[in-house]
């Protein structure tokens, strides 16, 4: 019994936190990181064999994606994210184009923001966090308080 109510509430805590974002897995094709929060990121969007057909509403169109960063320190962010958190996620990004491998990128609630109407694959971040669970890691992208 007891095994089971735990295996319920690591279900629903994975749903929970997956609520409202998602990710995708993608190749780095630059990253470029100024005062350590600032940063530009560019990325190839990688094909998923077997999706149920549904694109990332962000990164689903591109066959490049941009994303020009900060931290921004004027929003209230859920408290997981945090500037260090933001300048671990960025490090782990950095540690993933070093050794050539592809990473998952996401977004939470409002995760990216377009730039301007007419670059639809670029857009803004305003914090990053590395999400890790049961053996997924993946950057998330906020842009506004959830």
């Amino acid at each position: 019994m007891l095994r089971t109510l735990i295996a319920l509430a690591a279900a629903m805590t994975w749903g929970a936190v997956l609520a409202g974002g998602s990710f995708e897995p993608v190749y780095i094709n630059r990253l470029s990181i100024v005062n350590g929060v600032e940063y530009e990121l560019v990325v190839t969007p990688l094909k998923v064999v077997g999706r149920d057909g549904n694109l990332d509403p962000y990164m689903g169109q591109c066959t490049t994606f941009t994303v020009h960063g900060t931290y921004s320190r004027a929003i209230r962010f859920p408290s997981n994210v945090t500037r260090d958190a933001h300048r671990a996620a960025l490090a782990y990004l950095r540690d993933a184009q070093a050794a050539d491998r592809p990473v998952n990128l996401g977004w939470m609630g409002t995760g990216f923001v377009p730039v301007d109407s007419g670059a639809r694959c670029e857009f803004r971040s305003r914090a990053l966090h590395l999400f890790i669970e049961q053996g997924t890691e993946a950057v998330i992208s906020y842009h506004e308080p959830l």
